[in-house]
């Protein structure tokens, strides 16, 4: 075997040293590209004390995505609203009553300040929400999010014993509750009121607007677990005498505890 032979890339030094080039910008391209060790992550800060006054959060607790086009929508629970987020972070908008400071969108038609839709790009100066559970898109605790497959917007009013709905664009929906269509509570209890037979259904007290013109607002606290289970497996492992001071104690409760109410009676119980 000749010299030309043992060294063949000898033989096309023009692709040699072209191979060599393109080989040296490949790794120059991706030590650049590469993050380095000792980097620490960027975590989104968007609604942190750094952003714009009407633009910060306060004790967020619900975040959820639109899967249609990646926009982040997030409970502000401190500030009773709702704001929602571009996918790379950006603030677009927040929703909720009397949200808007100054601008186009500002509510000013008697009663004025109630539902808002801040968008800052339209010229709108955001702010807090008003706390409250009395009309609809008002908040009183919002704690959870959820984005359906067409971008409809759920919130868990927690406070307000309700989830209220909205579409992609922070428009009010509906929302449902434990009668939270006071309109139809009210036709409920006139018909039970004069004697005549009840039209109203439950399914129509719990959803508003059920009619257009339906008044809606806060929903009615769910009836609390039984715990009747629980405390007989507690006092089954007591001593005799602790067994029958618990069942006294019990008996003694439940005969100076007024009954439930059936549906007929029952009036609501707000938080």
């Amino acid at each position: 075997m000749n010299r030309t032979e043992r060294h063949p890339l000898r033989h096309h030094p023009r692709v040699t040293a072209g191979s060599l080039a393109a080989f040296l910008l490949f790794a120059l391209l991706a030590a650049a590209l590469t993050p380095s060790a000792s980097a620490s992550p960027q975590l989104w800060q968007r609604c942190g004390p750094t952003a714009p006054a009407g633009q910060r959060c306060s004790a967020p607790l619900g975040v959820a995505a639109d899967p249609t086009n990646g926009h982040v929508f997030l409970a502000d629970q401190g500030n009773h609203r709702v704001l929602e987020y571009s996918p790379l972070g950006e603030f677009a908008k927040a929703w909720g009553w009397d949200v808007v400071a100054s601008g186009p969108d500002n509510d000013i038609a008697p009663p004025q300040d109630q539902f808002e839709i801040c968008v800052p790009e339209e010229g709108d100066i955001c702010k807090a929400g008003t706390l409250g559970s009395s009309g609809s898109g008002q908040f009183n605790t919002p704690i959870g999010v959820a984005v359906d497959s067409s971008g409809s917007v759920y919130v868990a009013d927690y406070d307000a014993n309700r989830v209220q709905k909205f579409n992609r664009h922070g428009e009010f929906q509906l929302m449902f509750g434990g009668k939270v269509n006071k309109t139809k509570v009210g036709e409920r209890e006139a018909e039970e009121a004069s004697s005549e037979p009840v039209t109203v259904g439950e399914g129509e007290e719990n959803l508003c607007p059920f009619d257009p013109g339906d008044e809606c607002g806060a929903g009615c606290r769910g009836p609390a677990r039984d715990s009747s289970a629980q405390s007989r497996s507690v006092t089954s492992s007591l001593s005799p005498r602790a067994t029958r001071s618990t069942s006294a104690t019990r008996a003694a409760s439940s005969a100076s505890t007024p009954p439930v109410p059936t549906r007929a009676h029952a009036r609501c119980r707000e938080r």
